[in-house]
């Protein structure tokens, strides 16, 4: 959720910032709809997609033995292991990762199971396909990986594991932006915390120019501004626009 601001918080923000040197969008959560089987696919491939869905162990693995294909996919290119785990059924996870699926087969948007459990906070099912060989820093379309989506919608405990097993916080995706700058645009506190313990630029910009600290403090997080500002983030930095982040706090 995002901290209410009023003109005393952003007052606040303003002076901290000047003793200190000087459109958030949320990613798209949609729920996951029915898996819609292309008219092309056998009764087999639709039964094995249907059960992976509805968490039927024992009928997908019969499906499975008697040789149904476990790298079928629905219209949305999504197989039935990420069906699974989209709905958190792990015994059916386990039972397909053992005959072969693809632990980061991708569907249409590029997003694997491990982005999809990351951005909903399953971290059951993050634990599962992190211990199968997931790929901790693959990236859907718009560039976004695992710890991205996790640390934008605030699942701290996912980003702990990401960041245990080795997930990079310093990639970026197709706006320039950081898992940092997600976390710091939005307020995420503990977020931000467990992010920048890690080696990452902490003044790294985005298309626009926005550090992590400029984000923050257009949103007025001043919790969040004085973490940045304990672990090195430059105050005085200017986005494309020329406004450094006190300034960008006095016009937000």
């Amino acid at each position: 959720m995002f901290e209410t601001r009023g003109l005393g918080s952003l007052l606040m923000v303003t002076v901290f910032l000047w003793l200190a040197g000087g459109a958030c969008q949320r990613l798209p959560l949609s729920l996951t709809p029915a898996p819609q089987a292309p008219s092309e696919l056998t009764e087999g491939e639709q039964n094995l997609l249907a059960a992976a869905a509805a968490g039927r162990v024992g009928d997908v693995l019969v499906l499975l033995e008697v040789g149904v294909n476990p790298e079928v996919a629905d219209e949305a290119g999504r197989t039935p292991l990420r069906l699974a785990a989209d709905r958190q059924h792990l015994k059916v996870m386990e039972v397909l990762l053992e005959h072969g699926a693809r632990v980061d087969a991708e569907d249409k948007d590029g997003r694997t199971a491990l982005l999809e459990a990351a951005a909903r906070g399953r971290l059951p099912v993050v634990k599962m396909l992190v211990a199968r060989g997931a790929d901790l820093n693959a990236q859907d379309r718009e560039g976004r990986t695992a710890l991205m989506l996790a640390a934008a919608n605030d699942h701290l405990k996912v980003v702990r594991h990401l960041l245990k097993h080795g997930a990079d916080a310093g990639i970026r995706d197709i706006t320039r932006r950081t898992a940092l700058m997600y976390a710091a645009e939005r307020g995420h506190l503990r977020v931000v915390e467990a992010l920048v313990k890690r080696p990452a630029r902490i003044n790294a910009r985005d298309k626009d120019g926005y550090t992590a600290l400029m984000l923050a403090a257009r949103n007025g997080y001043l919790e969040v501004i004085k973490v940045l500002l304990s672990r090195g983030a430059d105050a005085h930095l200017k986005n494309r626009y020329g406004l450094n982040a006190m300034k960008i706090a006095e016009l937000n």
